[in-house]
C-alpha cells in the first residue's frame, strides 16, 4: 500500500510539473491561489534547488505550486524525477507509519469505551434530553418571539 500511496504521488507531482513547463503562465493567471504558491516558492527553489523539489510536499500550501513552479523555472526532469522520488517514498512512508500508530491508540482508548458504551449511550442521551427541555423551558417561558 505505501509502494501504491508513493508511486501515485510520485506521477502526481511530475503531470504538475509537467504542467508547469508547458502552461505554468496559464495555469497560474486563472488561479489566485495557485499563483499565490508559485510566488512563493519560486525564490526557494532558486535557493535550495534540489533540497526544495524534496522538501516541497511537507510544506502545507505549496503541495501543487511546488512542482507546477519548478517545471516553470528549471524544465530539466532528470533531477525532479529523482528527488521527487526520494520525496514521495519517504512522504508515503512517514504518513503511512503516523496513520498506523494512531489507529492503535485511538484503538486502545475506544477499547475502553467498549466496555462502558451502553452507559456512555444513557448518559448521551440524558444531557440531550435536559438541554432539550431546558431550551424548552426558556422558549416557554419568554413567550414567542416578537
Amino acid at each position: 500500500m505505501v509502494a501504491l500511496t508513493a508511486g501515485i504521488d510520485f506521477l502526481l507531482d511530475l503531470a504538475w510539473f509537467w504542467l508547469g513547463h508547458w502552461r505554468g503562465p496559464k495555469l497560474i493567471a486563472c488561479f489566485a491561489a495557485l499563483r499565490r504558491g508559485v510566488e512563493r516558492v519560486t525564490p526557494r527553489l532558486h535557493q535550495y534547488r534540489r533540497k526544495a523539489i524534496f522538501m516541497v510536499r511537507f510544506l502545507y500550501g505549496l503541495r501543487t505550486a511546488g512542482p507546477l513552479a519548478r517545471g516553470m523555472v528549471q524544465p530539466t526532469v532528470r533531477p525532479f524525477t529523482l528527488f521527487n522520488a526520494l520525496g514521495a517514498i519517504i512522504w508515503a512512508g512517514l504518513f503511512a507509519s503516523l496513520g498506523y500508530l494512531s489507529g492503535r491508540v485511538i484503538a486502545v482508548f475506544l477499547s475502553d469505551l467498549v466496555h462502558d458504551e451502553q452507559l456512555t449511550a444513557v448518559v448521551i442521551d440524558v444531557l440531550g434530553l435536559c438541554e432539550l427541555l431546558w431550551h424548552f423551558r426558556r422558549s416557554c417561558v419568554r413567550g414567542p418571539a416578537p
